[in-house]
């Protein structure tokens, strides 16, 4: 069969080491792709467009729906316009016309590498940035109930805004009473931390 000699080719004739990947599996329809891609959630999946039991083209279209984060490279022996559209439409990485070239091949595995390793390295960004703000969460909601307790809630939709950009949820329709705790003492950043553990007791 043309298409599992292409896979042996390409998995023992490429130093997948090298490039940073592990040949995971290797399916000689498109039936057991699917169902081997829903159990190894591979990264990245080479596959023919022709192929029996299901067309390259409707796997990768399997893949646009159900699995948006792993990258396709189609092969083909047609250089037919409406596969190459299909295949943009479905989010393949690389569309590349037999004879397969193995330089191709490791261009485009290269090109995915790198925007996988840019996608984790976005994606601890914005966990590290997440964890931050949930840090600094009980910072920000004495900031803003501070700003409640000095200078009232003429400001409300602003406030409001505030609120829902940090998903701070400070409650409402509360009433408060607190009092300086120390009459002698003028130290208003004293007063003002008791009036803002006060509001947050409350709420």
């Amino acid at each position: 069969d043309d298409e599992v000699l292409i896979a042996k080719g390409l998995q023992n004739t490429i130093n997948w080491e090298q490039l940073g990947c592990v040949v995971c599996g290797i399916a000689t329809n498109g039936i057991d792709a699917k169902k081997m891609i829903d159990r190894l959630k591979p990264d990245i999946v080479i596959s023919d467009i022709i192929m029996p039991r299901m067309s390259g083209l409707e796997l990768v279209e399997y893949l646009h729906v159900h699995h948006k984060n792993i990258k396709s490279i189609l092969l083909t022996a047609y250089e037919e316009f409406s596969y190459a559209k299909k295949a943009i439409q479905y989010g393949v990485e690389e569309y590349i016309v037999k004879p397969i070239d193995k330089e191709l091949i490791i261009s485009a595995i290269r090109k995915i590498v790198i925007k996988l390793k840019h996608n984790e390295s976005s994606q601890e960004n914005i966990h590290r940035l997440t964890h931050m703000i949930n840090e600094a969460k009980p910072i920000i909601t004495n900031t803003i109930l501070f700003d409640i307790a000095i200078h009232g809630n003429n400001e409300i939709d602003t406030i409001d805004k505030k609120l829902q950009n940090f998903n701070i949820n400070i409650g409402k329709g509360n009433v408060i009473f607190f009092k300086q705790e120390d009459k002698h003492k003028e130290n208003n950043e004293r007063f003002h931390e008791f009036a803002i553990n006060s509001v947050i007791h409350n709420v």
